[in-house]
């Protein structure tokens, strides 16, 4: 049996579904059962607690195998938890920020949670996602919706700058294919999609799709940079600075050895789009 953490969120949804498409039993850590069985297929076990209660987390024991969708910033009650009832299979979902040049509180976060997980045995394997995709999405599908309702698109620095969108679906048959080889054991993977474009380069992907004619409007990155800081200098959130630093850095990762160790083929971008099917327009 698999213990899931973070499953009722956009990509632990998908996770659960490759998990019992691979004949797992899947076991889920839920804040709220209703929510839970709302989202989640019902030969789905489900458990209420929190990553952040000290106590054993409920139902862990009899687990063989642990997969954490939750972020990996939050892993130290898990790996206590693990420890404590001997469970040492686990596969753990952190992000490309921990291996960003840009050092903000989130990247330093996934670092420290990272080095937690690599520092207790040595039966884990962790996944860092690019820009996750599909409908209902944070990223992708806000764009898409804004080229379905505007010709004007903005673009930070020129539209230059490399980004490796990958498919929610390639993200969670990821999971599953790592969780029972021993190969991927001791190991941390990029999980993007199959080739880095430019930004601008998505932005004309979706508006084709979308068969949209639009007008791209380029901003000076220095210049919104500059504006994040001064917003999250007056609102006490850094979050749009930190964001538009990372926007100015290239996001292109080699996905080589997860093609290697485990089949990772993901989709290219405009399959995925597809794939994220009609619900987008009525999102």
């Amino acid at each position: 049996m698999t213990y899931v953490t973070g499953a009722t969120g956009f990509t632990g949804r998908f996770v659960v579904d490759a998990l019992l498409e691979a004949g797992e039993e899947c076991r889920c850590l839920v804040r709220d059962s209703d929510e839970g069985r709302r989202v989640l297929p019902p030969s789905v076990d489900l458990v209420v607690g929190r990553l952040d209660d000290p106590a054993v987390l409920p139902g862990l024991a009899d687990a063989e195998a642990v997969v954490h969708v939750a972020p990996i910033a939050i892993c130290e009650g898990l790996l206590k938890a693990c420890e404590e009832v001997g469970v040492s299979r686990a596969v753990y979902f952190s992000s490309t920020w921990g291996v960003s040049s840009v050092r903000t509180p989130e990247a330093e976060a996934v670092v420290a949670g990272e080095a937690r997980v690599m520092a207790a045995g040595d039966a884990w394997t962790v996944l860092r996602p690019t820009m996750i995709y599909g409908s209902g999405d944070k990223n992708v599908s806000r764009l898409r919706r804004w080229i379905r309702a505007r010709r004007v698109v903005p673009i930070l620095d020129g539209g230059n700058r490399l980004v490796q969108p990958v498919y929610v679906g390639d993200v969670a048959q990821a999971v599953a294919g790592v969780l029972r080889r021993q190969s991927t054991h001791g190991r941390a993977y990029e999980v993007a999609g199959p080739e880095p474009m430019t930004y601008s380069q998505m932005v004309d992907e979706i508006a084709a799709f979308e068969d949209r004619r639009i007008v791209k409007v380029y901003l000076p990155g220095s210049l919104c940079a500059l504006a994040g800081r001064v917003f999250g200098s007056v609102t006490g959130h850094p979050d749009l600075s930190d964001q538009i630093c990372r926007m100015r850095e290239d996001r292109a990762f080699s996905i080589d050895r997860a093609c290697d160790d485990f089949a990772y083929h993901p989709r290219s971008f405009a399959d995925g789009l597809a794939c994220s099917g009609q619900s987008e327009h009525t999102a």
